[in-house]
Order: C-alpha cells, then sequence, then structure tokens
C-alpha cells in the first residue's frame, strides 16, 4: 500500500520530499527504490514534453514569450 501511495501522490505532482515524509523514507535512495515507473508513465511524460516544444513553438511563432512555471500545465502566455 505504502508504494502504490507514493506512485499516487508523485503522478498527482506531490513533491518528493513530502512523499517521504508521508511515507517514513529516511534517504531518496531508500524512496527510490520503491519508485514505480511504468510504460504508461514513461508515454505520460513524452506527451508532456510533446504538448511543451509544440506550445513553445506556437509562441514563438507568435512573438510570445512563455513564463516559466513549476507546472508545465499551467504556463501562461506572456505578450513582449
Amino acid at each position: 500500500m505504502r508504494r502504490s501511495a507514493a506512485k499516487a501522490l508523485r503522478a498527482a505532482g506531490v513533491p518528493e520530499s513530502v512523499v517521504m515524509a508521508m511515507g517514513g523514507w529516511k534517504t531518496a535512495a531508500m524512496f527510490r527504490r520503491y519508485a514505480i515507473v511504468s510504460s504508461a508513465d514513461q508515454r505520460a511524460a513524452v506527451e508532456m514534453l510533446e504538448r511543451a516544444r509544440a506550445e513553445r513553438a506556437a509562441a514563438i511563432s507568435e512573438g510570445i514569450t512563455l513564463i516559466p512555471s513549476p507546472n508545465p500545465a499551467s504556463r501562461e502566455p506572456k505578450p513582449n
């Protein structure tokens, strides 16, 4: 259950340090032993990268500068 909870928390965007504290892992090395990276996780990562690149290319072609954000899904365009 702890492993499933850690995976769900990470997928929800909870910082690794918070997940470690909640699950009782004292070191990052121990936490990584529980890290599960499925092929679906990897596909989602590639899709996120493709989406971010497409957004950036569209913004550049429109002359808009993107404001960096910790959450790429919440990027706000900023006119130049």
